[in-house]
């Protein structure tokens, strides 16, 4: 059997166009805001990775500190020991601070990714200011 071409009438088919680029052009501005979100998320996880990194950082200094200075025990320190447990002092950890070159790699790699998440960005608004051009053209 041979295929015949089948045509379909569309009735004020401009409005069906600008009712198809609406809906579109709320589609890119909902990808963006997700975007948006993710490059955010991104962001605030590394900075939560930094504060961690300074924290550790700072309490090995001040172990550190405390090593160095003289040994003092005062009244609050001697109630203290009175109820701290000798388990309690062995299971505790110290932890070595993270080399500032292994920060340094991390943030080059997130710093790379936000850039690609940039330009996919820049996509969408590309898109968006087409498809609010072709809008206006249609209002005419």
């Amino acid at each position: 059997m041979k295929k015949s071409d089948y045509y379909v009438g569309i009735e004020d088919h401009q409005l069906l166009r600008r009712n198809i680029l609406e809906s579109t052009k709320g589609t890119i501005k909902i990808l963006q805001r997700i975007e948006l979100i993710k490059s955010k998320r991104s962001q605030k996880i590394t900075k939560i990775i930094e504060l961690k990194k300074l924290v550790e950082d700072i309490n090995y200094l001040i172990e550190n500190l405390k090593k160095e200075l003289p040994k003092i025990e005062t009244h609050f320190q001697y109630n203290e020991k009175r109820k701290t447990t000798k388990q309690e002092d062995k299971h505790t950890i110290r932890k070595k601070p993270i080399s500032k070159r292994a920060t340094k790699k991390n943030t080059e790699a997130q710093l790379n990714i936000h850039e690609s998440k940039k330009t996919n960005l820049n996509d969408l608004e590309n898109e968006l200011d087409d498809i609010e051009s072709k809008l206006k053209n249609l209002g005419r």
